[in-house]
């Protein structure tokens, strides 16, 4: 084997092959979709995201009240 091969397979491949996969990583951005900036106009119907869609539209339920006194321990400072 040759210098210039090695230099082939042991530079050139890797080169090559984060080639191809940068390409593929850029394939969107030259794709020529339109994309939104800050300040332009959103031409979109609004869409609110709910993890229960069940519930759209129905009040919120108040939460039941706490015992007075303490109450599980824990938190940053460790005292379990």
């Amino acid at each position: 084997m040759t210098v210039w091969e090695a230099i082939a397979v042991f530079a050139g491949i890797p080169l090559a092959l984060y080639l191809v996969l940068g390409l593929f990583t850029l394939r969107e951005k030259f794709s020529g979709r339109v994309r939104y900036r800050p300040g332009a106009s959103w031409d979109y119907d609004p869409m609110w995201w709910t993890a229960e869609p069940n519930g759209i539209g129905k009040p919120a339920q108040p939460r039941p009240a706490r015992p007075p006194g303490p109450t599980a321990g824990g938190g940053a400072h460790g005292s379990w």
